[in-house]
């Protein structure tokens, strides 16, 4: 059973404390919101906000710190986000407007801005409806997602789930799975991974995978209206199936050509070939090469 949501006035950072200069809820004030939770175990932190946007940042401390800067155009007297804690779970939300003293209107509510600090051996949850978001030394399982606003994720360890409905994203110094998506933008990624699946509707894809890098599972990367560019180790083993509907295919690695060719698509087994690595798109160019550096 779900623990209720507790907010008591000890939770509102009162004006001695704020960190923000102003501090009053008049037309265009600008205030903050602090919390920290002690976790003696292993950290689930969920944040789910609009308008916002959001950085984590970890440390080896045992505690779960949130801060968030936001201006509110009115003159209610409670902040527009809750908390709770509920074994190790820690949660950061909107307001959901179940208390009668308020009346929750995100238009409200703007430039926020959200700052977590986190156990770097933890699991994420982040959503963010109109914002940019950025994590970087996380090792678990990670799920970011933001509707219009840019992904930027470094060092992060476990399993990576991103996806923005419109922005680009880059994934740098990924150990583990891989899945990234957004319906118009670019996508980068770079990392040793276990699996890889990239799939943009409108923006280049380019992928680095780093030496130790398996196809434990069948790798996808697309794009519907530009160019792929994924370098691999040359050691891999896989089979490759390349192609393009307007374009051509840049092969820089030996493999063994199985089947019929032509210069938009190829098939080929990659050191005896292996699970399959899939790269196609609709209307651009594919290049494979060797991993450098």
């Amino acid at each position: 059973m779900s623990l209720p949501y507790a907010l008591s006035r000890t939770v509102i950072v009162p004006c001695a404390m704020a960190l923000s200069a102003a501090c009053t809820y008049g037309t265009g004030a600008e205030e903050d919101y602090a919390k920290s939770f002690p976790v003696s175990g292993r950290a689930d932190v969920h944040i789910f906000v609009s308008n916002a946007a959001v950085q984590v940042m970890t440390s080896d401390d045992p505690n779960v710190d949130f801060h968030v800067h936001y201006e509110i155009d009115g003159s209610d007297p409670g902040p527009p986000f809750v908390t709770r804690q509920d074994g190790n779970l820690i949660e950061l939300k909107e307001n959901d407007g179940s208390h009668d003293w308020w009346n929750w209107d995100t238009d409200r509510v703007q430039g926020t801005r959200v700052e977590v600090r986190m156990p770097k051996n933890a699991d994420l949850q982040l959503q963010t409806s109109n914002g940019a978001i950025e994590v970087s030394s996380v090792n678990g399982d990670i799920r970011l997602r933001t509707s219009n606003g840019a992904i930027h994720a470094a060092a992060l360890k476990g399993k990576l789930q991103a996806s923005s409905s419109n922005g680009s994203i880059d994934a740098e110094g990924v150990d583990g799975a891989c899945e990234l998506s957004t319906s118009n933008g670019r996508i980068h990624a770079s990392g040793r991974f276990d699996s890889l699946t990239i799939h943009s509707s409108n923006g280049l894809v380019v992928a680095r995978a780093a030496a130790g890098s398996t196809v434990a599972s069948g790798w996808s990367l697309g794009t519907s209206n530009s160019g792929i560019d994924l370098s691999l180790p040359s050691t891999l083993k896989a089979d490759l199936d390349l192609g393009t509907s307007n374009g051509g295919v840049q092969l820089e690695l030996p493999v063994t050509v199985q089947g019929y060719q032509d210069p938009s698509h190829l098939h080929g087994a990659l050191n005896g070939g292996g699970p399959q690595v899939s790269v196609h798109t609709s209307n651009g160019h594919i290049r494979v090469s060797a991993v450098t550096g």
